[in-house]
């Protein structure tokens, strides 16, 4: 039997922790049930009984461990650098013999910047999807043989990467909340009025919880990570029973009222939805355990909007990302762009007479975009009259977009790696992907979209106003 100690770094620490990591618990249940032993300090949860991270670490630490693993965002960079080096002093100081792993979304994107920045603190990298690879390490297996490793030999990297994905997800233990601090979860909504983030909307929830349905996506959109990690033969469901098993399980432990789902797309099987609804109504579920998730406009239609509110469905998460056909196309977001934009103005009209509450996004400065095309898609979102967040188009590793917009990157950062440092959420501006915007012009263009004036994003507007209007203070005009 291994020991194994999982690390979740503190994210979005200006919010409150609402999304417990799925990951990690996936990992943690796996492993156990193959007769090994899973402690998990998560950093996130616990900021809120105190910052000092490393206490927390050193609490683990002293108990003594055959494996210590990270993972994290990219947007983590920073953090994991912080504490991959902490725990590396104290495996020297205390004479430790653990093993340290580094797997997540950092790592699968990016794992040469992982060995650049990490390497000396690190013996293996696991990409993709960890189940299989961290029990064969904890197993004792040789690393030439362990498919989705990278790992050092004698100070040498060396790469396995041949894929190995889980084919049937109802192989996998369900997650257990207990193995961190579930109460501060269950506490602090996933979406809804009292979230205090970019998923604040207008409806409540007093104890929730995120679960998946799926893994990987069926879609390559350019600007999503999931076009380097997945491909069409990689998207697996589970069950329906398997899933309303394990809701079930969750309201008779938690006394939850609400599941949020953050599969990329909830929607994306419509007989697996309706089959759903049937199961969450047949059960007794429904008057028990509301939820939502987040879908394409293009896999909705309104037979299945009106079934997903039946069965206590309130939030949907509608991932526009622009109303320009001309984004779209650079985007690879839809084959029929025209008729996209079409569908979108159809879904959001079945979903307000659904009485779904709706939270659509699109993104502001996309590789390609023009005053015209942004104006479009303020225009859109204004016409809709629906509520609506407007992120800045960030490009992230392994992307196409990152990989059109690489020379904006070293010229602003100097390297790449110092952009990977400064990631942080698409809320904040980092770099600007356009041609035809300044810094300037894209942030005041992004705020009169939000502020509901496509009439102003123009630059002679600009011109005009940002003389008399500077920053915040345009916000005033945006109102009138």
């Amino acid at each position: 039997m291994s020991k194994i100690l999982f690390i979740n770094p503190p994210i979005r620490e200006w919010a409150q922790p609402n999304n417990p990591p799925l990951g990690l618990l996936y990992m943690a249940s796996y492993l156990e049930a193959h007769g090994h032993k899973v402690d998990i300090c998560d950093l996130n949860a616990l900021r809120v009984q105190s910052p000092d991270t490393v206490s927390w670490i050193d609490a683990h630490l002293v108990k003594g461990y055959d494996y210590v693993g990270l993972s994290g965002l990219i947007s983590t960079a920073s953090k994991q650098k912080e504490i991959l080096a902490h725990v590396a002093q104290r495996k020297m100081l205390w004479k430790h013999d653990f093993k340290v792993v580094l797997g997540g979304g950092l790592a699968t994107a990016t794992y040469d910047f992982a060995i650049r920045n990490y390497g000396e603190y690190l013996d293996y990298i696991i990409v993709d999807e960890g189940e299989t690879p961290m029990l064969q390490l904890a197993n004792g297996d040789n690393p030439d043989v362990i498919s989705n490793l990278i790992y050092k030999d004698e100070q040498i990297w060396k790469k396995h990467r041949n894929r190995t994905l889980i084919d049937n997800l109802d192989d996998l233990p369900y997650p257990d909340y207990d193995k961190v601090p579930v109460d501060t979860y269950l506490a602090n909504p996933i979406w809804g009025r009292d979230t205090g983030n970019s998923s604040s909307i207008n409806f409540d929830m007093k104890r929730s919880l995120n679960m998946v349905i799926s893994r990987g996506c069926p879609y390559k959109c350019n600007f999503c990570l999931g076009q380097f990690k997945t491909d069409k033969c990689s998207y697996r469901i589970r069950s329906v029973d398997n899933v309303i098993n394990e809701i079930q399980e969750l309201y008779d432990r938690y006394n939850l009222d609400f599941i949020g789902f953050i599969d990329d797309n909830t929607s994306f099987k419509r007989a697996w939805i309706m089959e759903f609804c049937e199961q969450m109504m047949s059960t007794g579920l429904r008057k028990k355990v509301h939820w939502g998730g987040s879908a394409r406009v293009d896999r909705l239609d309104l037979e299945m909007l009106q079934a997903m509110r039946l069965a206590g469905c309130e939030f949907l998460g509608i991932g526009l990302e622009s109303a320009s056909p001309y984004i779209l196309k650079m985007m690879n977001k839809a084959k029929d762009p025209e008729g996209y934009i079409d569908k979108a103005k159809d879904v959001i009209a079945w979903v307000k007479q659904s009485n779904i509450v709706c939270n659509c996004t699109a993104m502001v400065g996309y590789y390609g975009e023009t005053w015209s095309t942004l104006r479009e898609t303020a225009q859109f979102m204004k016409d809709q009259d629906i509520l609506n967040n407007l992120f800045f188009s960030a490009p992230y590793p392994s992307t196409d977009l990152f990989e059109k917009v690489k020379h904006k990157i070293i010229d602003k950062y100097g390297t790449i790696d110092n952009y990977i440092f400064d990631l942080a959420d698409a809320t904040e501006f980092r770099v600007n992907c356009t041609e035809e915007f300044t810094d300037e012009e894209l942030i005041y263009a992004r705020k009169c979209a939000i502020g509901g004036r496509p009439d102003l994003i123009n630059r002679e507007s600009f011109k005009k106003l940002n003389g008399e209007f500077k920053g915040a203070t345009l916000d005033p005009l945006l109102s009138k």
